[in-house]
């Protein structure tokens, strides 16, 4: 289960803003890219996909083999340099470390 923080709702819908998406239509979809990587792109909802809704609409898309390979996580905000990323952490319930982050639309990781 992939859990979004508040801020990172905050962040994502600043994301949404900026690239013009159609407020009820569409939303920002997290994609897997080469070498493991995540990126993120606009897209509509589809089958299976988890919706992450933020103020009555959908606003993270996540297709069902994306959710099962994150397992539980968090997707949050860290501040470094004082530039703002999405980071993915291991939800608290397992273990607080950094899986990575997610910048410009690429996934970078980092070793837990």
């Amino acid at each position: 289960m992939i859990q979004v923080s508040g801020i990172a709702r905050e962040y994502l819908e600043r994301l949404r803003a900026r690239a013009s998406l159609d407020r009820s239509q569409q939303a920002i979809r997290l994609v897997p890219g080469p070498a493991g990587q995540l990126g993120l792109l606009p897209g509509v909802t589809g089958v299976g996909d988890t919706v992450i809704p933020h103020r009555g609409r959908p606003l993270l898309l996540i297709a069902s083999e994306v959710a099962r390979c994150l397992g539980t996580v968090v997707l949050d905000v860290a501040s470094e340099s004082g530039r703002e990323q999405l980071v993915l952490r291991r939800s608290t319930r397992t273990s607080g470390r950094s899986l990575g982050t997610l910048n410009g639309g690429s996934w970078s990781s980092s070793r837990v």
